[in-house]
């Protein structure tokens, strides 16, 4: 497995991890006294700083399986991920934004460079002013 690989491995775990211990009302305490491990160890597993043995992970799987997720932390998650959405979709067209103004930049610094021409260095600016 490559260094990336294990470390996407690690974040997704860690994530799937905390979601459950939240839609569970659980501590980081509660959840290590249940698989066997200390709360610092659940804390390094939600970080991505760790992976824990299959044992662990299958005493994880079973904790999660046999407690109810509380309806309001459910709510409250699903507020949460919506809110995520928004957030990553106004991020990718910031994004998309700047990729263009980068653009347009560029082809002003090349008609710079050919014509020499400083009064494009103001439209640059106008650009990234975005005006």
């Amino acid at each position: 497995m490559t260094p990336s690989a294990r470390k996407n491995e690690l974040k997704a775990f860690g994530e799937w991890l905390s979601v459950k211990r939240a839609l569970t009302d659980m501590t980081q305490r509660d959840v290590g006294d249940h698989v066997g491990v200390s709360w610092s160890q659940i804390s390094r597993y939600e970080n991505g700083e760790a992976m824990p043995r299959k044992g662990v992970r299958m005493r994880l799987q079973a904790l999660f399986e046999s407690h109810p997720v509380r309806q309001d932390n459910f709510a409250a998650q699903q507020q949460d991920s919506s809110t995520n959405a928004s957030a990553i979709l106004a991020l990718e067209q910031l994004a998309e934004s700047l990729q263009q103004k980068a653009a347009d930049i560029q082809n002003l610094a090349a008609q710079m460079r050919q014509s020499g021409n400083t009064n494009l260095l103001i439209a640059a600016l106008t650009i990234l002013r975005g005006n």
